[in-house]
């Protein structure tokens, strides 16, 4: 019912960034509340793939992207919890110098992102 709810009594999958080790806050909001939740963690990893593959394998709830886990809600392997809170943004960028040319290869690239993002339905800005 309350994020406040998961530092007590569930166990959760944590994200960390690989290069320093800090874990990856979740920050979760509803109108004007916001919670910081820190939780109780069995398993930390760096890689979104293995996150979704915990969570999966019933080792903790864990927080992801929509657009990875959505498929295996859909396919009834995840339960979503907390669903009216939500997470701010996570901004995703793809940077380039715009004083050289752009590659074929690079532009390739762009293209098939904004496509991916356009399918999922994602905020492109």
């Amino acid at each position: 019912m309350h994020p406040s709810e998961l530092e007590h009594g569930h166990v959760m999958v944590r994200y960390f960034f690989a290069g320093s080790g800090r874990q990856r806050p979740i920050e979760l909001s509803l109108g004007e509340q916001r919670v910081t939740v820190k939780g109780r963690y069995f398993i930390g990893v760096n890689d979104t793939n293995a996150l979704l593959a915990a969570a999966l394998a019933g080792l903790g709830i864990m927080h992801a992207p929509s657009f990875m886990a959505q498929p295996h809600i859909d396919a009834g392997l995840l339960v979503p919890v907390l669903k009216e809170w939500s997470a701010e943004l996570n901004p995703i960028s793809i940077v380039y110098s715009p004083n050289r040319h752009l590659s074929t290869r690079v532009r390739v690239f762009v293209d098939w992102m904004v496509e991916l993002f356009n399918a999922q339905r994602l905020v492109l800005a």
